[in-house]
């Protein structure tokens, strides 16, 4: 810190190299298309012994692939929400009010520690979003922290799998 508490110079420098870099890193994200259909829940599924359908594989981000649930981690459910849409339209954007879609077909899973690569939004209300921890996008799913212990649930149409 320089004397007036104010960031050196070099610091100064540094900082804004680093929201350079950020931004054109956002910037060089592959563009993402919302319109690519789900595959078939057959496809990427099964039934265990014990009926408990599980992925049967791996559940990555459909814009820059990062593994987020390796196979046979998670169980499939239905449970109804309204998510913000992935793609925020230009009106949303300039009314500041966030398009929803619902989702239904989810992934649920109960220990955090099962995600591959995952992140986290602040708090909404009782909600956390989830999100890709490489490239940020989201929401892919949601946390209710008013329930215990803890549940955490990926949209089915909203990851790809491999």
């Amino acid at each position: 810190m320089a004397e007036n508490g104010q960031p050196s110079p070099d610091v100064q420098q540094a900082l804004a190299a680093a929201i350079s870099a950020g931004q054109a890193a956002a910037a060089a994200a592959p563009a993402f298309d919302d319109s690519v259909p789900p595959p078939p829940l057959a496809d990427v599924s099964a039934a265990g012994a014990d009926g408990v359908v599980k992925n049967t594989k791996a559940i990555v981000c459909k814009r820059c692939g990062s593994k987020i649930i390796a196979l046979q981690v998670c169980e499939l459910t239905q449970q109804e929400r309204d998510l913000p849409k992935l793609a925020v339209s230009k009106e949303a954007m300039q009314t500041g009010v966030p398009e929803t879609s619902p989702v239904t077909d989810c992934w649920l899973l109960r220990n955090m520690m099962d995600f591959d690569n995952v992140g986290f939004s602040h708090a909404v209300g009782d909600l956390k979003y989830l999100t890709c921890a490489d490239c940020e996008l989201g929401p892919l799913g949601w946390q209710d922290r008013s329930i215990t212990p803890p549940e955490f649930y990926v949209a089915f149409d909203r990851v790809a799998y491999k």
